[in-house]
């Protein structure tokens, strides 16, 4: 396996109201993966995750880039120990791109 740019990968949404969904199960997850590859490669992921550590990290960077919005956010853990998180914010579910998306998705679902 070549490992010089190896990390795992989360793909998660965050709402204003509510938060990241799922956020437990997404910690979970990554964190069974990292004790999974770290057993199964004793050279990967020296670093535990530390699970306040990372919460931070996410509020610091949905902070910085949700403005208040739905989002998608990227969390990327790599072999370091290091967290990489980019938010992007969704579009507005009344912009008319948005729409014209669903309404063609509707029209075809209903030939």
């Amino acid at each position: 396996m070549d490992d010089s740019d190896f990390s795992l990968l989360e793909t998660m949404l965050y709402e204003p109201a509510h938060g990241i969904f799922l956020l437990d199960r997404h910690l979970a997850r990554l964190n069974d993966a990292i004790v999974y590859f770290r057993h199964k490669y004793p050279h990967y992921f020296a670093e535990q995750l530390n699970i306040d550590q990372l919460c931070h990290q996410l509020d610091v960077a949905i902070d910085e880039h949700a403005d208040a919005r739905p989002a998608r956010i990227r969390l990327l853990w790599s072999r370091a120990g290091e967290a990489s998180i980019e938010v992007v914010p969704l579009p507005d579910p009344s912009s008319s791109h948005t729409n014209a998306m669903h309404g063609s998705a509707i029209a075809r679902g209903a030939r």
